[in-house]
């Protein structure tokens, strides 16, 4: 959107251009799911950040508080996902603890440990939340293989901005 001039468009009309076309959203997936298995398989996970946010200072959030999303792929395939990427980073972390106390610990007195200790589990949530707020989808938007897909969801994004589809405007 930066790139084609329509920066200022707001969330809801943006989402509504997901909901039009199915290969912008499968567009939208692949970016996604490669940027997850990307970052996944980087085993760059870092453990002393003390707060790391999802959204940034300039994000709208609407009055309600609740953040509309299109749903891209079904609710079962997501929590899968986000299960699969949090227990990376559990084991990630793990190994982590026994690089830096030079010892072995079982895995069953790691996670006894994790349960108990509340700013063990807080460090491992940290970590998480910065390998998925790390992914860079904007690179990923732009390799081969999107740069094709990039028109059509453009050309959508015009017609709303445009007010050319009930989603987004009058006509």
């Amino acid at each position: 959107m930066e790139e084609s001039g329509a920066d200022n468009m707001e969330w809801e009309p943006f989402i509504c251009v997901l909901a039009d076309s199915e290969e912008e959203r499968d567009a939208v997936l692949r970016v996604i799911c490669r940027g997850m298995t990307e970052r996944f398989y980087s085993g760059s996970f870092i453990f002393s950040n003390e707060n790391v946010k999802f959204l940034r200072k300039g994000d709208y959030i609407p009055e309600d508080g609740i953040i509309k999303l299109r749903r891209l792929f079904p609710k079962e395939a997501g929590i899968r996902m986000i299960e699969a990427f949090f227990y990376k980073t559990e084991y990630a972390y793990y190994r982590h603890l026994q690089d830096i106390q030079s010892t072995v610990m079982a895995w069953e007195d790691y996670l006894e440990k994790l349960m108990k200790d509340e700013g063990m589990f807080d460090t491992l949530v940290m970590a998480f939340r910065e390998a998925i707020t790390g992914i860079d989808f904007k690179y990923l938007w732009n390799t081969d293989g999107m740069l094709e897909i990039q028109p059509g969801l453009m050309t959508g994004i015009y017609k709303i901005l445009c007010g050319k589809t009930d989603t987004g405007g009058d006509a």
